[in-house]
């Protein structure tokens, strides 16, 4: 899939709030997407992530799925790693915007890496409890020292495959950020799985939809799911909406 060509197409076809009739997705759009407001914590996280970025310690990587961002060899460095596999401040900090406007009681998300996103979110509200789940033992244990770093406590960090710790799963979720196995057939069935997790107005966040061919399948797939009713697409990240009382309706969002 050529990146740019597909920015092109993307920046071509999105459109801002005046594309948007439904009063609950013109809000969102203002609030989320457009605000330009800034957070006490931004500063913080992106001076973290500039650290990870020059910390070249070496750790032991086990790699468990086909588009992980940690391959490249059992050992890698933490720089490389940040590198590669966290999230942009563009968008790690409009998942923080996503959660602090829709102040969910409770998010999941696979793949924690670092946990600088993870950090993203579980600062928008420290009475949202955050489930977080990564496979690699050592790289779990370094995002666990960057929650004790910013002293968050509302993050439950499991180090498991997503294989084994979905079906031990309890409860629902109010937003599900999926990430950190960039295959699509792996994402449906991940969907699959957690649709009976979803909160009665869930969002679904999917990550990377423009990584490969496979992957925006997937997301072309998941978008006609009569499950959800909304689909958003801000190019890097889709996110599906369960809201029953919205008309069906899919949107390219300029961002």
């Amino acid at each position: 899939m050529n990146r740019a060509v597909e920015y092109l197409k993307y920046v071509l076809h999105a459109r801002n709030e005046h594309g948007l009739h439904s009063p609950f997705l013109f809000e969102l759009y203002n609030e989320v997407f457009k605000s330009p407001k800034q957070f006490y914590c931004f500063d913080e996280l992106e001076a973290k992530r500039a650290a990870l970025k020059k910390d070249h310690r070496i750790i032991k990587v086990s790699d468990f799925g086909a588009g992980s961002n940690y391959g490249g060899g059992s050992e890698r460095a933490i720089s490389k790693i940040a590198k590669q596999s966290l999230k942009s401040k563009k968008y790690a900090q409009l998942l923080f915007r996503l959660a602090h406007h829709l102040k969910p009681k409770r998010i999941l998300e696979l793949g924690t890496s670092l946990g600088l996103s993870t950090c993203y979110l579980a600062l928008s509200n420290s009475k949202t409890e955050v489930v977080s789940i990564e496979a690699c033992p050592n790289i779990h244990r370094e995002a666990k020292d960057i929650f004790k770093h910013f002293k968050i406590e509302n993050v439950k960090a499991i180090n498991a495959t997503f294989q084994d710790a979905l079906p031990e799963l309890k409860g629902r979720f109010d937003i599900i950020f999926i990430d950190g196995h960039h295959d699509g057939p792996a994402c449906l069935a991940y969907l699959e799985a957690l649709k009976k997790h979803l909160s009665q107005e869930a969002f679904v966040v999917v990550d990377d939809i423009r990584w490969s061919q496979d992957m925006f399948d997937a997301w072309m797939e998941m978008k006609q799911d009569p499950f959800f009713q909304v689909s958003l697409d801000v190019f890097e990240l889709g996110i599906l909406v369960l809201r029953p009382q919205q008309s069906r309706s899919h949107h390219i969002l300029r961002y």
